[in-house]
């Protein structure tokens, strides 16, 4: 299908905010694509150095998602890149950065907010 465009990816969202090392992650993105009867593959990589399965597209005439989930080994901010090709070989890539928490700065800010609450 020489010709047809690029998929149209939107941003990768993740399921929850409180991503944490050793906690599986759901992150997704959808995407659209001007031909009905395409299809997709996509891949993606994290910058963590820890292993990933591949990630799933499930799509129903042109409209689709991506979905991945990931084990974040370590805490830090990793940037994640999702790309989807379609069969004619057009390509579109996204990427987003999250930050990876080590339980502390989460469990500090529940108990100032239960502090508070006490003190009211």
């Amino acid at each position: 299908m020489q010709g047809s465009a690029a998929p149209v990816l939107g941003p990768i969202v993740a399921a929850s905010d409180a991503l944490a090392p050793g906690v599986p992650g759901d992150l997704t993105v959808a995407f659209t694509d001007t031909n009905a009867s395409e299809t997709h593959t996509a891949s993606a990589s994290i910058d963590d150095a820890c292993p990933s399965a591949p990630p799933v597209v499930r799509e129903v005439r042109g409209n689709g998602e991506v979905n991945l989930r990931h084990t974040f080994c370590q805490a830090g901010s990793f940037t994640v890149r999702v790309k989807v090709t379609d069969r004619a070989g057009n390509a579109t890539e996204v990427h987003r950065m999250l930050s990876v928490g080590d339980g502390s700065a989460s469990a500090s800010a529940s108990s100032a907010r239960a502090l508070r609450t006490l003190a009211q």
